[in-house]
């Protein structure tokens, strides 16, 4: 699923009241990570606002998500994993 269909996804399941069960990730370790994909949330938030997280940090965080999600034992999920990422610095107008 791309961006566009996830984040429909989920605004979805919010305004028809149903649940969307989600998770933040303040930790650099990949592991952490990977249990995160894993526990099958909805969704998964990293924050490099309040944590360790830098911008370098990300692709390795978003390969074990995504690992974490091909871990599961009852078979692939490939594609459900998808990079909703807004990065604010500075030098940018939010």
């Amino acid at each position: 699923m791309d961006r566009a269909g996830k984040l429909a996804e989920i605004r979805g399941s919010l305004s028809s009241g149903r649940v969307s069960l989600g998770s933040w990730i303040q930790f650099r370790d990949g592991s952490t990570a990977e249990i995160m994909g894993a526990a099958g949330y909805d969704w998964v938030a990293v924050d490099m606002e309040h944590g360790s997280i830098s911008v370098g940090d990300l692709p390795d965080i978003f390969r074990a998500l995504e690992l974490g999600e091909h871990s599961r034992s009852f078979g692939s999920l490939r594609g459900r994993v998808v990079r909703l990422v807004r990065l604010l610095t500075p030098e940018l107008p939010g």
